[in-house]
């Protein structure tokens, strides 16, 4: 084993709390962002399926006057 890693592993065993405290922070991020995507992609999901169901239209458009074949 060379000098430089005997000297990079002494001093991360010497820092193990702050090592540990990082690994927290990282894991608790990842896990904020994998909860977080899953729930935005199931509201979105749910939202889609509501406007499915109930049939709601792609597009809203308000219009004075139009022809009847325009109607439906």
């Amino acid at each position: 084993m060379k000098a430089l890693t005997r000297k990079l592993l002494r001093d991360v065993g010497n820092m193990r709390g702050a090592v540990f405290t990082i690994s927290l922070v990282v894991a608790a991020g990842i896990a904020a962002f994998v909860t977080l995507r899953g729930t935005y992609g199931s509201l979105v999901a749910t939202r889609d399926r509501y406007y499915a169901e109930q049939r709601f239209g792609d597009a809203f458009i308000d219009l004075e006057r139009a022809p009847q074949s325009f109607a439906q």
